[in-house]
């Protein structure tokens, strides 16, 4: 880890925001957010001056300077009040070297210092308000409803967190907003199974089989067990307290932005080449090998930080490094080794054929007029199976024909299989949709999924079935979900607030269809019994009438 830029920064009184002590935490794009939270709390007349905004976990102060910023640029007068103990937290079983760096940093003193420099240096010091010391011990001691807005961002841990929001909820005003960081997945999104096996790991950062992503499971589980569902962008999550208890917030995400002091901190990755399956890229002074099939490298800005993730995520101090590192490598330094093996024995193959042709130039006539007879022979062997290619492809242009003069239910069968590739196609780019952004796009019906005969759709902070397909025209969805939005009595529309709770309601929903016509099969059949009863019963008294007549 080179501490050059740390250097020059420290030396020109600038921030740092850099690799160094790990003052770069998270995906800075998800400071866009902080003022567009504080915006909305002022258009909705939700702030008095001074605005306090309670920040637990400052780490470098990154997230400080972007909460002050945000202040600022909507030109109210406030204070940050950060809560961080600046000591080591991550246990021994955290071997990763991001997470030693944190500790050592930590240990000695060094990223409370920065913290101090980077408030100073970005002119912010005199709206911060610092308190060293555990959230366990500095929250109890606050004032219940003093904070317009509360920001978690400390330790990962499931009970940590669990406490922290408890504490949020107390201390945040009538209007005010909770809001946090590292919230990559939402429970309803993870079998309980899944995340209650992530949770006794003990980690803090681990890899979903099911979603095919890394989350923190400490954070999810606390925010699933005190607030239930919260709104999500990228990680960002947040949720306002209101007057009906705690809603989805309404944020104008439009006048989301980069603070600026975060700006020279923003690696953009390049890709160099691509080998063995991997793109090679750069960020900064790091390089990382990327699995191709995880899709294009500018989704992944999150995962390039100091975790390595393999086999999908590699990192190297250098391009020569990362290529010796991948998988594929060994396997082609074993072909290379072969094929300069294989050239070994051709170059000695045609030495022979060499040696070969020169006796054939001394051999006799008879020799020469029989090794023509085996040149014919084969070529007539090459005529006779081009010939026969000739005809497949003579075949396979009838059968072209046959296509185009082929019944409809040929072609509609083959049209069903191609809407079917398209519908999975689809669908893909959509989930693709809701794992980088996240269910919080409230505005535009997003594809969770299908289930039993059911498409299931993202809308404005809830999850929607509907009974009939209508993947091709989501214009359309978007009409039908508004309609229907907030009524419990659509037919074929279901609704639930987690994908277990949708599918739930298709299984009740489709059980209940399956009673109905179960009611309704013994209903004719009993309609059926009693009608064979009386033609039965009326037998009998016409027979003596008809003998009688008889």
């Amino acid at each position: 880890m080179s501490f050059r830029a740390l250097a020059e920064a420290l030396l020109r009184g600038d921030p740092y925001f850099g690799p160094a002590f790990a003052a770069q935490q998270g995906d800075l794009q998800r400071h866009r957010f902080f003022l567009p939270v504080i915006r909305s709390l002022t258009t909705q007349n939700q702030l008095v001056e001074p605005v306090r905004v309670l920040e637990i976990g400052s780490w470098a102060g990154a997230s400080t300077v972007s909460w002050c910023d945000a202040l600022k640029k909507c030109r109210l007068r406030g204070e940050v009040y950060c809560v961080d103990a600046w000591e080591p937290y991550f246990g021994d079983q955290e071997e990763h070297p991001t997470y030693r760096r944190m500790n050592e940093a930590a240990r000695l003193g060094l990223i409370q210092l920065l913290f101090e420099h980077n408030i100073r240096a970005a002119g912010v010091a005199d709206m911060v308000n610092v308190n060293r010391g555990r959230s366990q011990d500095v929250l109890p001691r606050l004032a219940d409803q003093s904070f317009s807005v509360v920001y978690i961002d400390g330790s990962h841990s499931y009970e940590s967190v669990l406490f922290d929001l408890a504490q949020a909820k107390r201390l945040v005003k009538a209007g005010g907003i909770i809001c946090g960081d590292d919230l990559e997945l939402q429970a309803g999104f993870l079998p309980d199974h899944e995340l209650q096996a992530a949770l006794q790991t003990g980690r803090d950062y681990v890899y979903s089989e099911s979603a095919g992503r890394h989350f923190h499971p400490g954070v999810t589980a606390a925010i699933a067990q005190e607030l239930g569902k919260v709104a999500v962008w990228n990680g960002f999550w947040a949720i306002q307290h209101s007057s009906n208890g705690w809603v989805l917030p309404n944020l104008d995400i439009s006048q989301a932005e980069i603070p600026d002091h975060l700006r020279p901190w923003i690696q953009l990755p390049t890709l160099l080449k691509t080998c063995c399956g991997y793109n090679l890229v750069q960020a900064g002074d790091r390089y990382f090998a990327v699995a191709q099939s995880l899709g294009p490298v500018d989704l992944l800005q999150e995962s390039l930080g100091d975790r390595e993730l393999p086999p999908l995520l590699l990192l190297g101090n250098s391009l020569q490094e990362l290529e010796a590192r991948l998988p594929e490598t060994s396997q082609l330094k074993s072909l290379e080794d072969s094929l300069i093996s294989d050239l070994a024995v051709t170059k000695a193959q045609v030495s022979a054929l060499a040696t070969q042709l020169q006796n054939w130039k001394d051999s006799s006539a008879e020799e020469i007029v029989q090794l023509t007879r085996q040149l014919k022979s084969l070529e007539d062997s090459l005529i006779s199976d081009l010939a026969g290619t000739k005809a497949q492809v003579s075949a396979l242009a009838a059968q072209l024909q046959n296509w185009k003069d082929s019944s409809s239910d040929e072609l509609t069968g083959l049209r069903a299989q191609f809407e079917e590739l398209y519908h999975q196609q689809w669908l893909s780019q959509h989930q693709l949709k809701v794992m980088r952004w996240g269910p919080g796009d409230p505005e535009t019906p997003c594809a969770a999924g299908d289930y039993r005969g059911f498409s299931i759709f993202h809308f404005r902070g809830r999850l929607y079935a509907l009974a009939t397909p209508l993947h091709k025209d989501l214009d359309g969805i978007d009409a039908i979900l508004s309609a229907v939005e907030g009524s419990t009595e659509q037919e074929h529309i279901l609704a639930a607030d987690t994908l277990d709770g949708i599918r739930t309601q298709i299984d009740l929903f489709l059980g209940l269809v399956q009673v109905r016509r179960d009611i309704q099969a013994i209903a004719d059949q009993f309609k059926l019994q009693i009608t064979s009863n009386i033609d039965a019963d009326n037998q009998p008294q016409q027979a003596p009438f008809e003998a009688h007549n008889r």
